[in-house]
């Protein structure tokens, strides 16, 4: 399920409301945001768990990002467990 949130539509480059758009708006905004940034740092802290001191791990699941885009800071510079080439399916 969280992966099928991170594949919603969600722009390459968000841009913030200005201050001047409706409040409603700009918490909108600020809401998406936290929420999928929340969720790629869930995924990534129990995909690399001896790195982010996560209890469970989610090392060998075959998670699907096809599509998802992951802006900002979040995985700017990805652990290097999320780096590593995926074993060859026999």
């Amino acid at each position: 399920m969280l992966c099928a949130y991170l594949r919603m539509p969600y722009p390459a480059e968000p841009a913030e409301p200005a201050e001047s758009a409706p409040l409603e708006e700009r918490l909108a905004w600020q809401a998406t945001r936290e929420v999928r940034h929340t969720v790629i740092r869930v995924v990534r802290d129990h995909l690399c768990p001896r790195i982010s001191g996560s209890a469970a791990s989610w090392e060998g699941c075959d998670l699907d990002f096809t599509g998802v885009i992951f802006d900002d800071a979040v995985l700017a510079q990805p652990p290097a467990c999320l780096l590593l080439p995926r074993p060859a399916e026999p």
